[in-house]
């Protein structure tokens, strides 16, 4: 991802503006936007927030000074393997989580009075001993756990009032495709049709609004481990 939404010959000729610097938290990055730029101006607007999320130590990612909402106390997992460090990890995740709501909500505060349609969703996913003795992002054979909490991600869409206004179809079209699956690999095909891009690169198939959308069956092939799947993909 970082290789193409940050890479800087692309960066001159795709974006307008971008920021100068990274920030600790997400909500830095938001102070900045809100002073320096506000609410965007111009006929049609891309806006783009990469955030930091959850992203691996989750103690990182938050104020622990205002942020600090759950505690181990809090935590309820009794598996056999779960100790009192663990139960820390998990309420720090559960509280940098917490924190990225809070961000959303900020977004979503900053754009709700225009006609704005916004996508949330992660690049990842993250394990924190939900099934196993695991955290982080830690290969092996690909079974369906694995792939539940590492691969399957939140995916969100939301639209302000005066897009649901303007544009009832697209809501009607997006109230439809609540239940179907989705890789965000097509985010592309979806914004592509939403903003009525006329390109060569669209795919209708891969629209998650299009009724042409096709959804495809997820194969597990348990014999296979990570590492021999990058090694072919690298071939």
């Amino acid at each position: 991802m970082n290789s193409f939404l940050s890479n800087p010959e692309i960066s001159t000729i795709a974006y307008t503006r971008t920021n100068d610097i990274s920030f600790q938290y997400d909500g830095d990055l938001m102070d900045s936007f809100e002073s320096e730029v506000g609410t965007p101006q111009g006929k049609h607007n891309l806006v783009l927030f990469h955030l930091m999320g959850q992203h691996i130590m989750a103690a990182e990612r938050y104020p622990n000074d205002a942020f600090s909402y759950f505690t181990a106390d809090s935590v309820r997992n009794n598996f056999p393997f779960i100790n009192q460090q663990k139960r820390e990890y998990i309420a720090h995740y559960d509280n940098a989580t917490r924190y990225n709501d809070y961000i959303l909500d900020r977004i979503i505060s900053m754009f709700e009075d225009e006609n704005t349609l916004l996508l949330y969703f992660s690049d990842h996913g993250d394990e924190v001993y939900d099934y196993r003795d695991r955290a982080g992002r830690q290969y092996g054979v690909l079974t369906s756990d694995l792939l539940k909490y590492q691969y399957d991600v939140p995916f969100m869409i939301w639209c302000s009032v005066t897009f649901q206004d303007k544009y009832p179809e697209t809501v009607h079209k997006i109230k439809n495709a609540v239940k179907h699956p989705f890789m965000t690999d097509n985010v592309c095909n979806l914004l592509f049709g939403v903003a009525g891009v006329q390109t060569p690169y669209y795919r209708d198939t891969l629209d998650l609004l299009s009724p042409m959308y096709k959804c495809n069956e997820r194969i597990i092939n348990q014999k296979y481990r990570y590492e021999d799947i990058r090694y072919s993909l690298s071939e």
